[in-house]
């Protein structure tokens, strides 16, 4: 102890010892106690001095208790309190504890060694205090997107209100009688309010993107369609800038493809909206390549815009990706657009499993890519079209259109030749006329050096009319990027027009036409919409938007449905319960006067709970449709109003649609389900046989079915029969779909139309989608277990042929699992040729002819 206390009288450790008493009196404290606390060591050891009274009040009550709890059953413990010095200031110390006990055990003393931790204490509640700020701000910012995405969705939904009224009010007006030109604007009218609602769905995007409700959906697609419908997108952009806009979808490239191709659409839609406004002349192309044959399933598919605009600085593409920074913030607005679409894209394509890659040279141009790897479906086939090697002749001065064009037609196993204007154009046609090998199309080009297109299908015409082309003059198509309008070809006769882009589909149609003596210009998409006959169905429309009442009303009576209008929530509440029963349906709008939509649906509830109620609205967020499903609804749509949508919803929760009106209307509308499980099951009413008759339908796609697509694009003559038969199938099993484009195409066969590309394209793509879908069926649907199933004994197998004769002669459906018994067992009485004919007389329901090969058995 002497030792001890000669190491701690100086420096900054003190040493106290007191008694374990009420007061805490001092019996030992070292010499340094007045250099560190300010007491002199007189003063501590005095009588009149006790230890707790210089603990910090606030401290006092804690240090007290920790003494009380550590000293049961501890020989040490330590502590950190305040203790006020002599001079009144207050500083922490921290204080390690040993426990002094006699002979006998009990405690008779605390010895304590102390050192000044003011400046530790202080940092720690610096620190503590900072990271409290740090919270704050945290709640604050955060509370601040919060309101910013609410401000984000509340804009939206102010947006949507009038957008859904004109989108709605033109597309019906495309139904009226109108003329040509009326239905020209009418047309650019709907395609151009689709696209601001384009803008207002990235301010969606991007919301939904930062609160974490960004999903990708993943379905079977063809990159052939991925184009056409981008065709459709960019087939009205005004050519002012005389651009020309090229889709290259390589020879080699998958067919059929799984990925969410509706993501996929957004970002490259994006990318050429964006080449678009930073290219003043020359042209913009679409590239998909296939970089790397992962396997058979899987591929490695890059995505490509390229153009020829003004170019970037390092400096600039840096900023490409930052949202709501624009290439041009100036107040003149230059180039336009939110500033959100490249950031939604990258956000995109990063789910997607990629990065966005940009390069760019100033005053050159400037490319954007992304590399996905993809399950494929279906890979192309070559020799598409015909055994005939057709000669065709392009005519172009840009050599990419040139490169497309013939990579599209050597795929159909064509032979191609190629010029770089008219002039050389018209020598080529002489020279093959010369050869005896005259061309049997030309593509020509309009606007080209030296001699453009028109005038060189008029030098062609001369050298026919002068008998240098003694044979029938060559099929000619022009192919440009401006319209037939602006080009007046009154005075030139073509054989067909085509509007770039060209697809693989559009070419093939207009070639196709022209074989076949149609003429018609190729490139403009249609807004007509089929409604499906849903007559007898009643509908109660909630809504107090007088414009949207009138939108709905007419989608609604365009399908045959009886609609009655309640003004607001309070009104559809009243109306309701006066006429309980009368309708099938509530479409109900949210946010109106008197009684909000929500509050409608929670009055009806309360004496109905079995009435279909779909939120009809402009509000779109995620947290809209969660919201909806909360108060009892039992759908959402979303404004503007998409009829298919609507359709389909309406066909979902309608009880008095017969399996008929469900297999044609619910076909026209929904365009994402390939099967519809829910009239599979309320139709058959039989698991058992559903997963007989997919198992059936599954087996005749590949075979009896196997080759449909071959045989209607070669206009075979057994095809009208094989499509009357896939389209009977499809519609009784629900496959909507895949029903819809066989009636399609069993229409123009019945009425000997052509089928065109697209047709083909879809019927491909919807029978892949099927096969897609039953594959990855849970395979205990389809199958059993076979190790489960036993050899009987001849009594239980006599019992088993008696049941089942019995079942084939009643007509009624026999459970799997029996019949795989029944094959199991039959092995020792039938040879595999007779078992598997007795298994396809079932299978096909040809009980007769199954019964009279049991009845032969030997039982």
């Amino acid at each position: 102890m002497i030792k001890e206390r000669n190491l701690f009288s100086s420096g900054p450790v003190v040493v106290v010892e007191w008694k374990f008493d009420k007061n805490w009196t001092v019996k030992y404290i070292s010499s340094n106690c007045e250099t560190v606390l300010g007491y002199t060591k007189d003063e501590m050891l005095s009588e009149d001095f006790n230890y707790s009274s210089i603990i910090h009040k606030d401290d006092l009550e804690r240090v007290s208790k920790e003494v009380s709890f550590y000293t049961k059953d501890r020989n040490s413990y330590e502590q950190s309190y305040r203790i006020r010095l002599k001079n009144g200031e207050y500083r922490w110390f921290y204080d390690f504890n040993q426990v002094i006990k006699n002979s006998s055990g009990e405690i008779e003393a605390i010895r304590g060694y102390m050192f000044d931790q003011t400046q530790l204490k202080e940092s720690e509640i610096i620190l503590q205090k900072m990271n409290e700020e740090l919270k704050l701000q945290k709640d604050i910012a955060q509370k601040a997107n919060e309101s910013k995405n609410q401000f984000l969705a509340n804009m939206s939904h102010e947006m949507r209100t009038p957008m859904n009224a004109i989108i709605g009010l033109s597309e019906l007006l495309a139904d009226t009688k109108i003329d040509e030109q009326q239905y020209d604007f009418i047309k650019k009218i709907n395609t151009s309010s689709k696209l601001l609602l384009g803008i207002i769905s990235d301010i969606l995007d991007f919301s939904k993107i930062e609160t974490g409700n960004f999903d990708l959906d993943s379905k079977a697609f063809s990159l052939e369609n991925l184009l056409s419908q981008l065709n459709v997108v960019f087939s009205h952009i005004d050519n002012y800038k005389h651009i020309e806009l090229y889709f290259y979808n390589k020879s080699g490239n998958p067919k059929i493809v799984l990925s969410d191709e509706l993501r996929i659409l957004q970002v490259l839609t994006n990318f050429i909206n964006n080449a678009l406004k930073f290219t003043n002349k020359g042209n913009i192309t679409l590239k998909i390549e296939l970089l790397e044959k992962i396997s058979a399933n899987s591929a490695k598919i890059r995505f490509s815009v390229q153009d020829t605009g003004i170019g970037m600085s390092k400096d600039e593409i840096s900023n490409l990706f930052k949202p709501f920074v624009q290439a041009d913030n100036s107040t003149t607005r230059k180039y336009g657009g939110t500033g959100l679409g490249l950031s939604i894209s990258e956000r995109i394509v990063n789910s997607l499993g990629s990065t966005i890659e940009v390069q760019s040279q100033k005053d050159v141009g400037t490319e954007f890519s992304f590399t996905i790897n993809m399950e494929v479906l279906e890979w192309s086939k070559e020799n598409l079209l015909n055994s005939k090697k057709f000669k065709i002749l392009i005519v172009d001065d840009q050599e990419i259109s040139r490169v497309i064009l013939k990579d599209i037609l050597e795929n159909f196993d064509y032979v191609t030749y190629e010029a770089k204007d008219g002039i050389e154009s018209i020598e080529m046609v002489k020279e093959a006329e010369a050869s005896n090998e005259p061309f049997d199309f030309i593509l020509m080009d309009w606007n080209m050096p030296r001699l453009n297109g028109k005038e060189a299908i008029k030098k062609i015409y001369e050298l026919y009319n002068q008998k240098e082309i003694k044979k029938n003059i060559p099929s000619i198509l022009m192919v440009s990027a401006y319209s037939k309008d602006e080009i007046n070809l009154d005075d030139v006769h073509i054989d067909n027009f085509l509007t770039k882009p060209i697809t693989s589909s559009t070419l093939f149609d207009a070639l196709a036409q022209v074989k076949k003596g149609i003429v018609k210009e190729i490139n403009s998409s249609d807004i007509h919409k089929d409604a499906p006959n849903l007559f007898g169905l009643k509908i109660l429309l909630v809504e107090d938007n007088e414009i949207n009442q009138e939108v709905a009303s007419m989608f609604l009576q365009k399908a045959q449905i009886e609609v009655d209008i309640a003004n607001n929530g309070l009104e559809a509440v009243e109306i309701y319960k006066k006429n309980q029963g009368k309708y099938d349906l509530i479409l109900m709008d949210l946010q109106m006067p008197i009684l909000s939509g929500y509050d409608a649906t929670i009055q009806i509830r309360e004496f109905d709970k079995n009435i279909p109620i779909v939120a009809l609205t402009a509000a779109a967020m995620i947290e809209d449709k969660e919201k909806v499903l909360k108060f009892g609804m039992n759908d959402h749509l979303s404004k503007p109003i998409n009829s298919s949508e609507l359709y389909n919803t309406i066909i979902k929760y309608s009880k008095k649609i017969t399996k008929k009106d469900l297999i044609f209307s619910k076909s026209q509308s929904d365009e994402n389900i390939v099967f519809d499980w829910e009239f599979l099951e309320k139709s058959l009413n039989n698991k058992e046989l559903i997963n007989k008759l997919l198992n059936k339908f599954i087996e005749q796609l590949n075979t009896d079915f196997a080759s449909i697509v071959e045989k209607v694009r070669e206009n075979s003559s057994d095809a009208p029969s094989l499509i009357h038969g896939l389209k009977g199938v499809s519609g009784n099993l629900g496959a909507n779909s895949l029903f819809e484009i066989c009636k399609k195409i069993d229409s123009k066969f019945k009425n000997k139309n052509a089928v065109n590309s697209v047709e083909i394209s879809t019927l491909e793509e919807e029978i892949a989608k099927v096969k897609f879908e039953l594959k990855h069926l849970d395979s205990t649907k389809n199958q059993l277990n076979k190790e489960n199933i036993n050899i009987l004994s001849k009594i239980e197998f006599k019992e088993l042929i008696n049941s089942i004769k019995k079942d084939l002669k009643d007509g009624s459906v026999i459970f799997e699992e029996t019949l795989e018994k029944l094959y199991l067992n039959l092995k020792n009485s039938l040879s595999n040729e007779d078992i598997k004919t007795l298994k396809d007389f079932i299978d096909d329901f040809e009980y007769s002819k199954a019964l009279d090969i049991l009845e032969k058995l030997d039982v």
